[in-house]
């Protein structure tokens, strides 16, 4: 059975799948590393990884459980993984080697285009090959294992392939599923005496889900075919077919509509048949990640007409029962008895923990969960040689008593029993001012103001987007904060959920619209959470806010820098004005003249005379200065005459 694979943008792809009964082994892969997980035990190790740093993993499988004749065989121990390059690798689980070289599949093929491998399933040891699906082309591609080679190409469909699978046995038949189509069932040749491996054949389609299937499976048993196929809603299709019928033709025939819907309450993501009990009955297993549900069909009783019957689960056990989410689950063996358990892997994918799961003893009763492995990833001791048989040890753990699973809000907060304080210390506390006032969250006491709770649920019922707009054109966060808390919780994400489709349409409207979710989130956030199936239906509000908020470190990083040009432009200019630049030097008149300065010239002109007539004065009286002069010119002048 194909495992699940995941790719969003430039997230790390992932999945888990479980091994055949005779492997025992658990595949997980993450990005470029791929891990083997077995339950503890003597002769087998617990982990067993490879990193390629070169390839990306998309899609995994397992082989078949058993060889031609039917015998338990190596084939159950042979996984093959897809790359997101476009070419497979198949390993052997138990030397943790390559099986023959690594194939190029799409990488050959998709050239130009995403190669990406999206679903793979292997065929028996007789016939050597892996068939690959692409997630862009509608073509499935037979790859042999031992070369390498592209044997074979088959188109399915009109788009990309979601999920192949191949069913055991002697006669093979491969189902082929692709998104919004039908799925469609071929035969392949038979290769027991040597021959040359044919391509498939075309011989029934059968109708597909309304959404992308997320799992395959088929059992072949008594001349019929019996497939299913989950998509990740609350049931699981059965198809009844005959394996007699002839080859098909596309415009002629109308697809085969199921024979059993197998309902839920819970989202299963992969289902798989577990047991043929008997003629004429089959037990079906499936799985998501908050629950694990059993149903028990009777193929006489399939539905006529074009009309599905609908079964009930037999038994569902919940991921909280578990204490992690639901990873994988298969049977611990090819079950003919009811008595066998079911191997369940939980937790987290990077690692996981293992649980035996048993079928309730009678109807009404809860289904015995026997845990392998615990948490810290140690096994459970063997029993001793008096110790009670394992029957005993399942009635014992059936007479416990079931814990008690706390709500999200009780499961986070420690219980405290409030200290009692007497009227007068609180008195004493006022009159002192040191009584600390009392603020209680956003989400309680709900704000006085008007409250619309009427138009809103008038709205949502009727689904009338006129009154939808009125309301959300409210900006006042009282009326907000009053109405909201009267809602219900569904009512509240309903709420939320025309916030987020009209934030995608109208940006500029944000925050109005983020302040309604904001009090929804402060009411009801406890609801919201308590919901694994309302977390999905959130995430194109987390795409929204990280849309929007993908520019803020730039922005903030252009902010921080702009304030720095202001503030260093302010002290320069500050700067300019204390100190006069050469330009200015240059632009200065040598001189100003003003009405009414010569009269103020002249007269330091005339004070100036004065001090060096009083100078003059005081040197002549020292025997200097002018007397020295005018005896010299007396002197000359004489000299000139004789």
């Amino acid at each position: 059975m194909a495992g699940a694979a995941r790719q969003s943008g430039t997230q790390r792809a992932r999945g888990v799948a479980f091994g055949p009964s005779n492997s025992g082994a658990l595949l997980t892969y993450v990005g470029s590393r791929w891990r083997l997980w077995w339950e503890a035990s003597e002769d087998k190790a617990l982990e067993v990884s490879h990193s390629d740093p070169a390839e990306s993993y998309t899609a995994s499988c397992w082989g078949p459980d058993g060889d031609e004749e039917g015998r338990k065989g190596a084939a159950g121990q042979v996984f093959a993984l897809g790359c997101a390059s476009g070419r497979v690798q198949v390993w052997d689980s138990r030397s943790g080697e390559l099986v023959g070289p690594t194939a190029k599949a799409f990488a050959a093929v998709a050239k130009g285009t995403d190669a990406r491998v999206s679903a793979l399933a292997l065929s028996s040891h007789r016939r050597g090959s892996v068939f690959v699906g692409c997630g862009t082309l509608p073509d499935v591609l037979e790859v042999g294992i031992a070369d390498g080679v592209t044997r074979s190409s088959i188109k399915v469909g009109k788009v990309g392939i979601a999920q192949l699978t191949l069913s055991g046995g002697p006669s093979e038949w491969l189902l082929t599923a692709c998104p919004n189509s039908t799925m469609r069932l071929w035969s392949l040749p038979d290769t027991s005496k040597g021959a040359k491996a044919l391509p498939p054949v075309q011989r029934m389609r059968l109708a597909g889900p309304a959404d992308t299937t997320s799992g395959l499976d088929m059992y072949c048993s008594g001349g019929k075919v019996l497939a299913l196929c989950a998509d990740g809603t609350m049931q699981v299709d059965v198809f009844v077919c005959d394996a007699s019928t002839a080859a098909v033709d596309d415009k002629k025939q109308p697809p085969l509509s199921s024979a059993f819907v197998l309902s839920a309450h819970e989202q299963i993501r992969s289902a798989r048949f577990v047991r043929q009990v008997a003629e004429g009955r089959a037990t079906v297993l499936g799985f998501g990640g908050t629950v694990i549900a059993c149903w028990n069909l009777r193929l006489d009783r399939a539905g006529k007409n074009g009309t599905p019957r609908t079964v009930a689960s037999a038994f569902v056990v919940l991921a909280a029962e578990l204490g992690g989410r639901v990873l994988s689950a298969r049977p611990a063996a090819e079950l003919q008895d009811k008595s066998n358990p079911l191997i369940i892997a939980y937790g987290a994918t990077a690692n996981p923990s293992f649980a035996k799961l048993r079928a309730p003893a009678a109807k009404g009763e809860a289904a015995v969960i026997e845990r392998s492995v615990d948490a810290a990833g140690q096994a459970p001791k063997p029993a001793a040689d008096g110790a009670a048989k394992p029957g005993a040890e399942v009635a014992a753990a059936a007479t416990k008593k079931t814990p008690t699973i706390l709500g999200p809000l009780e499961a986070n907060v420690e219980r405290t029993q409030p200290k009692k304080r007497q009227l007068g210390d609180i008195d004493k506390e006022l009159e002192a001012g040191n009584r600390k006032r009392l603020q209680l969250p956003d989400g309680g006491k709900a704000q006085g103001g008007l409250s619309v709770t009427p138009m809103v649920r008038q709205a949502l019922r009727a689904k009338d987007t006129a009154s939808m707009e009125k309301v959300l054109q409210i900006a006042d966060h009282k009326v907000i904060d009053c109405t909201v808390s009267e809602l219900t919780g569904a009512e509240a994400f309903d709420l939320m959920q025309e916030c987020t489709h009209r934030i995608m349409t109208q940006p500029i409207r944000g925050p109005i619209f983020c302040r309604w979710i904001q009090r929804v989130t402060l009411r009801h956030g406890a609801f919201l959470f308590s919901q694994p199936i309302l977390h999905r239906a959130l995430q194109p509000l987390h795409d929204v806010f990280t849309a929007r908020c993908s520019s803020n470190k730039n922005l903030v990083r252009l902010q921080g820098r702009l304030q720095t040009l202001k503030y260093s432009g302010r002290a320069l200019v500050e700067e300019n004005k204390n100190t006069k630049s050469n330009e200015d030097v240059a632009k200065a008149p040598l001189l100003e003249y003003t009405e009414g300065d010569e009269e103020n010239l002249a007269e330091e002109a005339s004070q100036d005379g004065d001090a060096s007539s009083a100078s003059g004065a005081g040197e002549d009286e020292d025997g200097s200065g002018l007397d020295d002069f005018g005896s010299d010119d007396d002197d000359i002048l004489i000299d000139g005459f004789d």
